[in-house]
């Protein structure tokens, strides 16, 4: 399953929208309305288990990545004897990775994010998220959030992301929530915790965007 959250298109331009592109003229009205659009089995399945790969290969030290990208523990773990895929909750700043990056430039993704901000599309962040089978629930739980609070440039109809689950995904195991809509607020005041099942995501911007 694969989400797109925070902009749309139809064939004139929308306060939330570009125009024109790979989305229907149904999917360009439901993401004017709801702020997000789904469209399932999107990205190829070997692209998706290249990704699955290349993660437990980092975990496991099998590749030196250097300073590029950080590999964040789960904290819950820190006084157990846990190492590998199971001790990860997150894989930062992968965005130049050889193999992530084919996840940011795959065209089954930009062609729905030009659908949604325009042909002036940037990279700006990509992440892979996991949750570890031995972690505090607590620990790996993501509460419903704003990624605009993280993001200093504007405008923010603008911005938007992908989410791609590498595995099924259930309200029962960390699917993703969205509320309707809310892409019309402004943003909240917000407290942090984390929780999702293993997802590969990028957040994209027009390039002219702003600081």
């Amino acid at each position: 399953m694969m989400g797109f959250l925070r902009t749309i298109t139809t064939s004139t331009l929308g306060k939330y929208t570009h125009g024109g592109g790979a989305l229907s003229e149904e999917e360009h009205r439901f993401y004017e309305v709801n702020g997000y659009i789904i469209r399932k089995n999107n990205v190829s399945d070997a692209l998706l288990d290249e990704i699955g790969t290349r993660f437990v290969d980092i975990c496991n030290g099998k590749i030196d990545v250097g300073m590029e990208i950080r590999l964040v523990k789960d904290a819950s773990l820190k006084q157990k004897v846990v190492k590998g895929v199971n001790s990860v909750r997150k894989v930062q700043d992968c965005l130049h990775d050889d193999i992530f990056s084919k996840y940011v430039s795959d065209p089954a993704v930009t062609d729905i994010v030009t659908s949604i901000i325009g042909p002036n599309i940037t990279a700006i962040h990509c992440m892979l998220l996991n949750k570890p089978l031995d972690a505090n629930p607590n620990s790996s739980m993501d509460p419903l959030h704003q990624d605009l609070h993280g993001f200093p440039f504007r405008p923010p109809e603008r911005i938007v992301a992908s989410w791609t689950a590498l595995e099924n995904v259930d309200k029962d195991n960390g699917g993703l929530y969205m509320v309707p809509g809310t892409h019309t607020l402004e943003l909240q005041p917000h407290d942090y915790f984390e929780w999702l099942r293993k997802s590969v995501s990028c957040h994209y911007a027009d390039s002219n965007c702003l600081m």
